[in-house]
């Protein structure tokens, strides 16, 4: 996905100086090495107009291009299913909710049931507009997996105000025609003279009256007027199963058939020239066994009318993934005409653990692919899981990606967010750092199974070249009466930051002082060289970060 996710919490941690040094793990490329001031953990969702018991999901993060001391945080409180955008602008040491809802009043609720799917999107297009992709429904929607519609929501006051715009509307469809719509992504193209919002979306059909099932569709809408209008969804796997050489051929021969498969997960990311690629996710109804997993890239030349599909990974039955999790991002550095990268949870044929970090980069516009290459470099003897990487590209050409890692858990169903960092376009990449400041308790809140289903979602993330912003879904404040879920920040500091914000007059942000500085450790778990594509155990002793504030012009 091309993207693409406080007042301060008394108490307690502060600023820390992280040095990441790199490993090459891809392209034979020398080490790098980096440096990047780390904060401790800044309390999003400070509680001061908070239910009990509140419950976020993980949030989808940006920086504001002209001013990287502001960012918006994109996410869900589960119960009361209510779309929540949070800002900051001190660069993410302290954050305030905006009080009005993106969701229009007709279509309130902005929960659904997916796992490992964002619950809403944000992206940023020219004079500070900001751009939200949410779903919606109300009570008249049915049940869990009924009717849901998708919206396109805009601000020019960072989110005191909003406008919506349908991009989806199934209110009202009975039987067979039910239609579940999911957002995956949201991506724009500030180039010309209007920006052109692309958002992407997965369509089940979940109440046939009578077999055979109809599987799930992806597609994507385009509104070339700044999101006051989106032309009709276009469902990008069309045109590939029109030829019936890219049905699968491990398929029996009598489920063989257009009719039979589909796609979801359409992450977004569009280039430099207006080209819009999104991924797709082979998916099927009535086939059985089902045939491995794989997933295209569908590239679209003409504002998203058509799209013309090739395979990015092809899986096979030693592999997992790369399911509805790939993120995918475009970058203007590493080749004339730019890069695609794309990350996913999954594992090699040989593997480390349950889940892995995987990484793959095309220099040519998506007609071929590096080998997948290894992120996490965590003892392989272990056999640690790693879930849902996310990434993000400064302009500048620095890749952020961070996943959820269990490698500090000690048989806990306890987690991290760890990271790594490409200063060369992804040839080679730092050493994994540790984001978060304690282990998150997976007992309790969002990510437990009978909670509302698992919607666990990736880890947010976005990138400036002054800065980097993780923020998370965190349990530290609940217990297992409360489920409470909050959101937590740090911000990884690479550059000095201007020392005012820029931000007009009643803008609305009240924001509470700087947190003070206090000592958090930070574990730097050290790489070996790359073998063959993969890592070896790491043998350095952890690092001991310094303690500064964060620089300031």
């Amino acid at each position: 996905m091309s993207r693409r996710r406080a007042a301060a919490r008394a108490g307690a941690v502060g600023l820390l100086l992280v040095a990441t040094g790199a490993t090459g793990v891809a392209g034979g490329g020398e080490a790098r090495d980096g440096k990047g001031r780390l904060t401790g953990a800044a309390f999003v969702t400070n509680g001061k107009d908070e239910v009990p018991g509140h419950s976020y999901t993980s949030p989808v993060v940006i920086v504001d291009p002209d001013d990287p001391r502001k960012l918006y945080a994109a996410a869900v409180e589960i119960r009361t299913e209510a779309c929540v955008l949070f800002r900051s602008s001190d660069a993410g040491r302290s954050w305030t909710k905006a009080t009005a809802s993106p969701a229009p009043a007709a279509f309130p609720k902005c929960t659904h049931d997916n796992g490992f799917v964002p619950m809403s999107a944000v992206a940023m297009g020219r004079e500070g507009t900001l751009y939200y992709f949410h779903i919606g429904w109300d009570a008249q929607d049915g049940g869990r997996s009924e009717n849901r519609s998708v919206f396109l929501a805009r601000t020019r006051d960072f989110g005191e105000t909003w406008e919506s715009t349908p991009v989806n509307v199934n209110r009202g469809k009975t039987g067979d025609d039910i239609e579940k719509n999911v957002p995956s992504d949201l991506v724009v193209d500030t180039s010309g003279e209007q920006d052109v919002v692309i958002v992407s979306y997965t369509a089940s059909y979940p109440n046939p009256s009578t077999p055979p099932t109809r599987p799930g569709q992806p597609f994507v809408a385009t509104s070339t007027d700044g999101g006051r209008t989106f032309g009709p969804p276009v469902n990008i796997s069309t045109s590939w199963y029109d030829n019936a050489a890219n049905l699968p051929s491990e398929a029996p021969e009598g489920a063989r058939k257009k009719e039979n498969f589909g796609g979801s997960g359409s992450n977004l990311a569009v280039a430099g020239d207006g080209a819009i690629y999104a991924t797709w996710n082979r998916s099927q109804a009535n086939v059985t066994p089902p045939p491995p997993p794989s997933t295209q890239l569908a590239v679209s030349t003409d504002k998203g009318r058509t799209w013309t599909s090739s395979v990015l990974h092809a899986g096979n039955a030693n592999q997992t993934g790369p399911g509805n999790g790939l993120q995918l991002a475009w970058s203007s550095h590493g080749a004339d005409n730019g890069t695609l990268h794309a990350v996913w949870e999954g594992r090699l044929v040989t593997y480390q653990g349950d889940r892995d970090v995987l990484y793959r980069r095309s220099l040519d516009g998506g007609r071929s692919w590096s080998e997948p290459v290894l992120l996490n470099d965590d003892d392989p003897n272990q056999y640690f899981a790693q879930y849902q990487p996310n990434i993000a590209v400064a302009p500048g050409g620095r890749l952020e990606v961070v996943w959820w890692d269990f490698r500090g858990s000690e048989g806990l169903i306890s987690n991290d967010v760890y990271g790594a960092t490409s200063t060369d376009s992804g040839a080679t990449w730092s050493r994994n750092f540790r984001v978060t400041d304690q282990l998150i308790n997976r007992r309790i809140g969002v990510w437990k199974p009978g909670f509302g289903g698992d919607v666990r979602q990736a880890p947010g993330v976005a990138a400036n070249d002054r800065l980097s912003v993780v923020v998370w879904d965190d349990t530290r404040n609940g217990d297992l009466q409360t489920e409470t879920t909050d959101l937590y920040a740090a911000t990884v500091q690479y550059e000095a930051l201007p020392r005012t914000s820029g931000l007009a007059p009643g803008a609305g942000y009240a924001l509470a002082a700087v947190i003070g500085v206090a000592g958090v450790g930070l574990l730097m778990v050290i790489a070996a060289a790359a073998t063959r594509g993969r890592r070896a155990p790491g043998t350095g002793a952890p690092a001991t970060p310094g303690r500064e504030p964060m620089e300031v012009a």
